[in-house]
C-alpha cells in the first residue's frame, strides 16, 4: 500500500522530492534496495536538503565502502 501511494504522489507530480523519497523507501522495505537507491539520487537532484534521502544515499556510499563520500553527505 505504501509503495502504491508513493507512485501514484510521483504520477501526480514528478517534480516533487518528497514522492520520489517515499518511493525509494517504499522500495527498499520491499527489498529493491537498488531502485530504492536511484528515487532518493532522483529526490536529491530535485531538493539538495531532502534529509531522509541524504541518509539513505550516505547509508549506500558507505555499503559500497565510498566513506569518503558518505563522510561528506553525513
Amino acid at each position: 500500500m505504501r509503495e502504491a501511494a508513493a507512485r501514484r504522489a510521483v504520477a501526480l507530480d514528478p517534480a516533487l522530492a518528497i514522492g520520489h523519497a517515499s518511493l525509494g523507501f517504499a522500495l527498499r522495505i520491499r527489498g529493491d534496495y537498488p531502485a530504492g537507491v536511484r528515487e532518493s539520487f532522483r529526490a536529491l537532484a530535485l531538493d539538495p536538503h531532502a534529509s531522509a534521502s541524504l541518509e539513505d544515499v550516505g547509508v549506500f556510499y558507505q555499503y559500497r565502502g565510498e566513506f569518503e563520500k558518505a563522510k561528506g553527505i553525513f
